[in-house]
């Protein structure tokens, strides 16, 4: 067992503890006020990850200096934790979520093809997109990892990282597991479920064989294919959406309109094409939510 999952392994009970007892508008200024004892939580350290956001916006200015975004990144994933436990709860943790652009995915399921829902990593997202489409009636089949979670050792994946996906399950029609080895199988069943005219989730990584390289902002931003590369394949709409926590402590998930794939264009041309699309609407997502933003972790 490794040190961080022994470390989880005795936290997540103080945790389910803390969310139990601590109302949620606390979770917030907690989490700030714990973030700045607690940076290892992260793969990468305060200073490296201020670096980054400042190499990435260069001249531009954010609502929060890169100081504040690191800590901002600590923070989202205390209270994230916290949000995960109370979900375990009695009568289980009910969030404001606003639901933005909804028309976009029921007209795409006019159409008969399907939709792939393109889940920007915001710290929020994994858990408040798929709680925002159940309450709206969409059920959804979503394409997940075994190191989705707490940790990414065997230890962690078989005990640790069940902690989380029991929370989020509840909330889809299924949950989709990749094998560590090989994407085919649950690439088919996506693209089965596509076929039924449903809807899919994939989050937005950098992860995959060949993944496509874009500009952001000052810098280069690497995203796997396999969202877009399915909706060529099978017609399906690709959705990108994004959830991210207001000021006033409500959330917003914001289903923006379809990319649009070139006409006629080559296949790596498109599928090129769409991940610009992408990059440049993430743009106006990190100048007003930097600090909830997980991709500068990967970037």
């Amino acid at each position: 067992m490794a040190a961080k999952d022994l470390g989880l392994a005795v936290g997540l009970p103080l945790l389910f503890l803390a969310a139990n007892l601590i109302p949620e508008r606390s979770w917030r200024p907690l989490a700030r006020a714990i973030a700045p004892h607690a940076a290892g939580i992260l793969s990468r350290g305060r200073r490296e990850l201020m670096e980054q956001v400042s190499a990435v916006m260069g001249s531009r200015a954010p609502d929060h200096p890169p100081q504040v975004v690191a800590g901002e990144l600590v923070a989202g994933e205390i209270q994230r934790t916290f949000q995960i436990m109370a979900s375990h709860l009695p009568g289980r943790w009910r969030p404001d979520i606003r639901l933005v652009g909804e028309d976009h995915v029921r007209a795409a399921l006019q159409a008969g093809r399907g939709v792939i829902l393109w889940d920007s990593h915001f710290c929020f997202a994994s858990q408040l997109t798929k709680m925002a489409f159940h309450r709206a009636g969409i059920a959804i089949s979503h394409l997940s990892h075994p190191r989705h979670g707490f940790s990414s050792t065997r230890f962690g994946m078989a005990v640790l990282n069940p902690v989380q996906t029991r929370a989020e399950v509840r909330y889809l029609k299924e949950r989709i597991l990749l094998s560590l080895h090989d994407a085919g199988d649950a690439m088919e069943r996506l693209q089965a479920r596509l076929g039924e005219n449903g809807v899919v989730s994939i989050t937005v990584r950098d992860t995959g064989r060949r993944p496509l390289e874009v500009s952001l902002m000052d810098a280069r931003l690497r995203i796997a294919a396999g969202a877009p590369n399915l909706a060529l394949k099978t017609g399906a709409a690709l959705v990108p959406v994004f959830t991210v926590q207001e000021e006033d402590g409500g959330y917003t998930t914001t289903a923006e309109a379809p990319i649009e794939f070139p006409d006629g264009a080559p296949r790596a041309q498109a599928l090129q094409a769409a991940a610009e699309d992408y990059a440049r609407r993430l743009e106006s997502y990190l100048m007003k939510f930097p600090g909830q933003w997980f991709g500068w972790i990967n970037i």
